[in-house]
């Protein structure tokens, strides 16, 4: 997969904007000194686990991730795994509405996917979806390149 440096990551990123928790507003995305630690290893490391505190942004940095990975990659299969569909769903949304920022257009678009021009498409699915002989449905019949998983101590 490729990705971007650092300093040009950084420098896409304040293009974007993201919703302040405080007053409701959207603000330009100025990356935090732990999201951006976490971003430095996102881009030299090819798997990565983290295990921080709460309300650090790490979420909102790896959906960022995923947009570089959508953006630098034509054809990427991409997968956000969240302990419940309506997580993934939410973490979808804010990377098509950056998407949308950046005037990238989508071939499709619905609530748990989207592709992107370039052929890249990003799923969103639950953990927990399982078929009726409760066998995991996870990821079923497809092959991914990039995959997130979050919320994992909730699996």
């Amino acid at each position: 997969m490729i990705l971007p440096s650092f300093d040009k990551a950084l420098k896409l990123a304040q293009r974007l904007s993201v919703l302040d928790q405080k007053t409701g507003s959207l603000i330009p995305f100025d990356l935090n000194q732990e999201q951006r630690e976490i971003l430095r290893c996102m881009l030299e490391h090819q798997r990565l686990v983290i295990v921080k505190g709460r309300q650090i942004g790490c979420s909102t940095v790896s959906a960022y991730l995923v947009v570089l990975a959508a953006l630098m990659n034509p054809g990427l299969p991409i997968c956000i795994i969240a302990d419940e569909q309506v997580k993934s769903e939410g973490l979808l949304m804010k990377i098509k509405g950056w998407l949308k920022e950046l005037g990238v257009k989508l071939h499709k678009d619905n609530v748990r996917s989207c592709i992107l021009a370039n052929g890249a498409n990003i799923d969103a699915i639950s953990a927990m979806s399982t078929s009726e002989d409760d066998e995991s449905r996870v990821g079923r019949s497809k092959s991914y390149g990039c995959i997130w998983g979050t919320e994992q101590a909730f699996w």
